[in-house]
């Protein structure tokens, strides 16, 4: 109840925190992020696609309104333009999410930016579709960003992300061995937050995490995606840990989290969300933010203490 007031408050008046107050929440964040074996209790929530039941998915308003409401890490997605810049959007096409309709590939920046992105209902708004750049611009000292459909820009990412000093923001997803990862991007692994995707058709998931948990430069994070009856993937999870590396789950689909879903923690969360975080969960991926803030705020006091 408090989250859907202080909603109501920040759509009348503006945020009530500070810029030094966002600063100082996101400080935490990344070290917490960046140290989570220091911090064995801590769980931090990553909006899907930001907070887009609020506004459109990956706009700019979205990303404020996950800074308002604290969110610790937007998700978010990239996409080329004709022209070769990078935007925030999800998918290759434009008609589910804008006025527009094709490919987000076929249209020049100056195209795309003459449209308007709609919102969770379909209904266009006044959000424009924002370059990677601008986010990034945006969210600098005050949130953390998630990258997902990134790795094809892996290269351009990265230049952009480190020309705009945002590096210790950033997480990359990776969906390569780290044989292949590191052949490719070898010379970046030690400056970045990378986040390697364990997936639940994954030949050989002890070889997998094996090959990242003793890599020189090892990640901070690694990503479980279950299939609906893949549990056997848990296997790895006091292995992960053993190593002092976080592990993000997703509750999002139940295709992709071993059957358990944000809907369906409304009603029963503790099945759900208290599922994944009782099976090691450190940062969950949610379409649910601000209830899974008030959840880990009522049962697990957010862990932020070491």
């Amino acid at each position: 109840m408090r989250h859907i007031l202080l909603g109501l408050l920040l759509l009348s008046v503006g945020s009530d925190k500070s810029y030094g107050e966002e600063k100082q929440n996101n400080d935490k964040v990344i070290e917490v992020y960046q140290n989570l074996g220091a911090y064995p209790q801590a769980v931090l929530v990553a909006a899907h696609r930001g907070n887009w039941r609020n506004a459109p998915e990956n706009s700019l308003l979205a990303m404020d309104f996950c800074i308002k409401y604290g969110i610790d890490i937007m998700e978010t997605d990239l996409k080329m333009t004709k022209d070769s810049v990078l935007v925030l959007f999800h998918d290759s096409t434009l008609d589910r999410t804008t006025t527009g309709s094709g490919n987000v590939a076929d249209w020049t920046l100056d195209s795309l930016k003459t449209l308007y992105l709609k919102n969770g209902l379909g209904v266009p708004t006044s959000q424009r579709i924002p370059t990677f750049e601008e986010g990034l611009r945006y969210a600098k000292n005050r949130i953390m960003l998630d990258l997902d459909k990134s790795y094809p820009y892996f290269r351009e990412a990265y230049d952009m992300v480190k020309q705009e000093g945002t590096l210790d923001q950033v997480i990359f997803r990776i969906n390569d061995s780290y044989e292949d990862f590191s052949m490719k991007y070898g010379e970046l692994i030690k400056g970045i937050n990378y986040m390697p995707l364990l997936w639940w058709n994954t030949e050989d998931p002890k070889g997998f995490v094996d090959s990242y948990i003793h890599a020189p430069y090892p990640p901070k994070v690694i990503e479980i995606i279950f299939g609906e009856d893949r549990t056997d993937l848990l296997d790895q999870v006091d292995r992960i840990k053993s190593k002092r590396i976080g592990i993000m789950m997703n509750p999002i689909y139940p295709h992709i989290a071993a059957g358990r879903l944000d809907d369906l923690a409304l009603s029963n969360p503790d099945d759900n969300w208290g599922w994944v975080i009782e099976n090691g969960a450190t940062v969950i991926g949610t379409d649910r933010p601000v209830l899974l803030m008030d959840y880990l705020e009522d049962t697990h006091n957010r862990g932020f203490s070491k």
